[in-house]
């Protein structure tokens, strides 16, 4: 006799393990399943979501995820703005993953604020690496190193979080991290502090793959490395490092070996030395595409200083740059190159006012330099071509209509009478190839950009 479909059904199901579905428990402090974060954790299982309200919890002991892919998540304010805050209360650390937590332990829409520890007032993650969204630590402090953040052996991925007003520490004023892959995508961080190097950040990466994309770095200060100290294989892309001070070095960014910046912006960073960037220690540090504008040293390098290490610089442009030696880049036992960058009104007060050099020889190619003060490059330097570099104000910038004697947009007879009529002369608007008199040659080019500018 054949089973009914229901039988088999029924037989086939009874072999198959269980799954519970994902429980939503909800946490506040009153009307909710649970008034204690940490009681919550207790009860919940891999792929629960706990739910918090918009409120002050202040559990009087640090917030534990014991391992477990739970997903704590807070409310968010108009705008999206993380409203529920987590209180350390200045008395012992807030939040903590110790216990191999992984990518789908995820913190969601939380103020983790006025945490204290000896490493990490906000969070500690040693061998753990959760996922952190919409969050943001305030005022938090350390006695060791992380005041925000301290991670050990550990891979967090770190979005859309804000890190302001943290500190003291003793490194890394918003985050320290060693050893493990890091990344912060989209992060703010403003006025953190240390006592020695990363202002904000703190980052050593010696396997690789860390990054930092679209991230701003404002007022932030240490004694190196203003804004981040960085070492080891990272990219950093499309960041802003505005306002950022180092005592020593490195206003905006300390950089040891191997690491690549590209398309970042470095504007009024102040430092002793290096006033926006410091490169020391290593090679292979690369900078493509960036940006330095009005940078302060008071003594070496305006915009950078490279001691011990030579970087790439490519398509990097320096403007306004100050210091007493290099208001562009100081080079010190080292050989840089720069490749298509242009340095221009950068001022410095003794020598090299865009690039100066002891004991090395960076090359230089493809680059325009000019009204720098009170020299261009001195030093010594190679020059592999292609170069403008002029010790005056002489623009480098080539002018696409060289025949336009009258800049009206076009070259045509109003500018032939004019060369005409300065024929013999030195008439710098009429000798259109700068040789010193208005002749044939001048008449040649005028003809061959005859017609619209384009």
């Amino acid at each position: 006799m054949r089973r009914t479909t229901a039988t088999l059904l029924a037989s086939a199901s009874a072999l198959l393990p269980s799954i519970a579905a994902a429980d939503t428990l909800t946490v506040c402090a009153s009307g909710c399943e649970y008034t204690s974060i940490n009681a919550a954790i207790d009860a919940a299982a891999n792929g629960d979501v706990i739910v918090l309200s918009a409120e002050t919890y202040a559990e009087g002991a640090v917030v534990d995820t014991g391992g477990k892919a739970i997903t704590i998540r807070g409310a968010t304010a108009k705008g999206g703005v993380a409203a529920t805050i987590l209180d350390g209360v200045g008395t012992h650390r807030v939040l903590q993953c110790v216990a191999g937590e992984g990518a789908n332990t995820r913190f969601e829409n939380l103020v983790i604020q006025n945490g204290r520890s000896n490493s990490g007032g906000g969070m500690y993650n040693q061998g753990g690496s959760p996922t952190l969204v919409n969050c943001r630590f305030i005022g938090n402090s350390s006695n060791q190193d992380g005041a925000a953040i301290h991670n050990s052996n550990a891979s967090p991925t770190i979005t859309n979080c804000t890190f302001a007003d943290n500190g003291p520490a003793r490194e890394g004023g918003a985050i320290y991290h060693n050893l493990g892959t890091l990344t912060l995508a989209g992060c703010v961080f403003t006025n953190n502090q240390c006592e020695f190097a990363g202002g904000a950040l703190r980052l050593s990466d010696d396997d690789g793959g860390s990054s930092i994309t679209d991230c701003t770095f404002t007022g932030n200060s240490g004694e190196s490395g203003g804004g981040a100290s960085v070492f080891g294989p990272t990219s950093i892309t499309g960041c802003t490092f505005r306002g950022n001070a180092a005592t020593s070095s490195g206003g905006a960014i300390r950089l040891g070996s191997s690491t690549s910046v590209s398309d970042c912006l470095f504007v009024e960073n102040i430092a002793f030395e290096g006033g926006a960037m410091l490169a020391t220690f290593g090679n292979g540090v690369t900078l493509t595409s960036c940006v330095f504008e009005r940078n302060v040293a008071t003594l070496n390098g305006g915009a950078a200083y490279n001691n011990l290490n030579s970087p790439t610089f490519q398509d990097c442009h320096f403007t306004g740059n100050t210091a007493e030696y290099g208001a562009g880049v100081r080079n010190v036992f080292c050989s840089p190159t720069f490749r298509d960058c242009s340095f221009t009104e950068n001022a410095a007060s003794v020598a090299g006012g865009a690039i100066t050099s002891l004991n090395g020889s960076p090359e230089i190619s493809g680059s325009d330099i000019w009204c720098n003060t009170p020299d261009a490059v001195t030093g010594g330097y190679d020059d592999e071509g292609d170069n403008c570099i002029n010790t005056d104000c002489t623009s480098c910038e080539e002018d696409d209509c060289l025949g336009d004697i009258t800049k009206n947009g076009t070259v045509d007879g109003e500018d032939l009478g004019n060369l005409v009529a300065n024929w013999g002369t030195s008439d710098p608007d009429a000798d259109l190839n700068d040789d010193g008199g208005v002749d044939g040659a001048d008449l040649g080019q005028l003809f061959a950009s005859w017609g619209p500018c384009s």
